[in-house]
C-alpha cells in the first residue's frame, strides 16, 4: 500500500491512491513493451476521421514532434509508449464516442504494410490468420493477437500487453472490425462471425455492434475475441500466390530486424519529463541531463518541428487525463502534481485540451 502523501500546496495529508500511479504506469508501459515499435497508419487513419469531425492533425500530434505529413511515411514507426499516448489522446479529443468503430470501418489490408501484402497472399484464411498472429508487430495494432482452433472453432484473440486505459475499447473495435471486415475482401465471399466477445462493458452505442458484425457480442466476457466456425479457415484467398507471400513474410522478418528498438530523441525527452513528474525540469536542466546547452537543445528540437514547451505541455496534457481517469486526487493536487501555481490555471489549461472543465470530464467518466 502506498504511503500518505502531502501536498504542499494544501498542506492536507491525502488517503492512498488505489491501483498505479499513472506516472508509474507510463513508466511500466515503456518497459513492458520496450523493442515494440510500431507503425503510423493507424494514427493516420484516425487523424483523418478526426479531422472531419473538427479535431486538427496538428492538435493531435503536438508535442510529439511530429507533423501531419508523418503520418504518410511509411518508413516512420512510434515507440509502443508514444504511439498508444497519441491514440489515448485521440480518444480524448474525439467529439464522437465510436472512434474506434469509424476508424475500423475504413481500414483494409493495405493498411497493415508488408504485413497485408503477405496476408493477402495466402492460400486459405487459416494461413493468413497465422501470418497475422506471426508477424503482427509488422502492423499497426497495440495488442498481441493469437490465432486458436479447437472445438471446432477459430478464435482471433486480441490481448494487449499493457493497461491501454482509454484507449482499450477503441483498439478492440478497430481490431476486430478491420479482420471482419477484410475477410470478405481476402476470400470474395460473404464471412460470418459466430460471435464477438469483449471483456470492457457495453457502451451506449452498443447497437452499431450488432448492425456492423450481424452475430451475438458479449461484453464483460473473458478475454477479446471473435469466433468463427472452424470451416471458416479452410476458405480460399482469391489472391493466393505462394511466391509473393514468401517475398512478404521475408520482408515481414527484415522489418522486425531493423526496428528491434527506435531511439526518438523526442520521445527520449517526454520520457526524461514523465519520471520528472511533480518537479518538472526547466530547458536548462533538462539540457544538462541531455549534456548540451539549451540552445542546441532547442535546435534539435525544432529538427522534429516542436519545442521544449510544446514538449511540457504534451506530457502534461497525457498525466492530467490519467489522473482524472485513475485517481481521485482533488484539482489541487493534480494542478500541483503537474507543475501549475494554482488549480485555476490548470483548469484553464485543460479546458483547452478537452473542451470541457476537469470536472466535467470525471463525472463523464462514471
Amino acid at each position: 500500500m502506498s504511503a500518505p502523501q502531502k501536498s504542499p500546496a494544501s498542506g492536507e495529508r491525502l488517503p492512498p491512491r488505489a491501483g498505479v500511479d499513472p506516472v508509474e504506469r507510463d513508466g511500466m508501459v515503456a518497459k513492458m513493451t520496450d523493442g515494440w515499435p510500431i507503425p503510423l497508419h493507424l494514427i493516420n487513419i484516425a487523424a483523418t476521421v478526426l479531422a472531419e469531425h473538427g479535431v486538427s492533425p496538428e492538435t493531435l500530434l503536438s508535442g510529439f514532434g511530429m507533423t501531419p505529413r508523418d503520418l504518410c511515411d511509411g518508413r516512420l514507426v512510434l515507440p509502443y509508449a508514444s504511439f498508444l499516448a497519441i491514440i489515448q489522446r485521440a480518444v480524448h479529443l474525439s467529439p464522437i464516442p465510436d472512434l474506434g468503430i469509424e476508424v475500423g470501418l475504413r481500414v483494409r489490408p493495405t493498411h497493415w504494410g508488408v504485413l497485408g501484402l503477405a496476408v493477402s497472399c495466402c492460400k486459405t484464411l487459416r494461413e493468413a490468420l497465422e501470418i497475422g498472429q506471426r508477424y503482427h508487430r509488422v502492423s499497426s495494432t497495440l495488442n498481441r493477437l493469437r490465432f486458436l482452433v479447437e472445438n471446432g472453432e477459430c478464435y482471433w484473440i486480441a490481448e494487449p500487453p499493457c493497461d491501454l486505459g482509454d484507449a482499450i475499447r477503441f483498439s478492440m473495435e478497430e481490431e476486430f472490425l478491420s479482420v471482419f471486415l477484410s475477410a470478405p475482401l481476402l476470400t470474395g465471399r460473404a464471412v460470418s462471425a459466430l460471435r464477438v466477445d469483449f471483456q470492457f462493458s457495453a457502451p451506449d452505442y452498443c447497437r452499431r455492434y450488432d448492425e456492423i458484425f450481424r452475430c451475438p457480442v458479449r461484453f464483460g466476457a473473458p478475454r477479446n475475441q471473435i469466433v468463427f466456425d472452424q470451416n471458416t479457415a479452410d476458405i480460399p484467398l482469391i489472391q493466393a500466390n505462394e511466391i509473393t507471400a514468401a517475398i512478404a513474410t521475408d520482408l515481414c522478418e527484415v522489418f522486425l530486424a531493423e526496428h528491434q528498438s527506435t531511439n526518438s530523441f523526442v520521445m527520449k525527452i517526454r520520457q526524461a519529463l514523465l519520471q520528472r513528474a511533480q518537479s518538472f525540469p526547466d530547458i536548462e536542466e533538462i539540457s544538462k541531463e541531455f549534456k548540451m546547452t539549451s540552445r542546441t537543445l532547442r535546435n534539435r528540437l525544432s529538427e522534429y518541428n516542436t519545442s521544449y514547451r510544446e514538449i511540457l505541455n504534451s506530457v502534461r496534457q497525457q498525466l492530467a487525463f490519467n489522473y482524472l481517469r485513475n485517481t481521485s486526487l482533488h484539482f489541487e493536487e493534480i494542478a500541483w502534481r503537474l507543475g501549475y501555481s494554482d488549480s485555476r490555471s490548470f483548469r484553464r489549461a485543460f479546458y483547452q485540451w478537452a473542451g470541457v472543465s476537469p470536472n466535467s470530464y470525471r463525472k463523464q467518466l462514471y
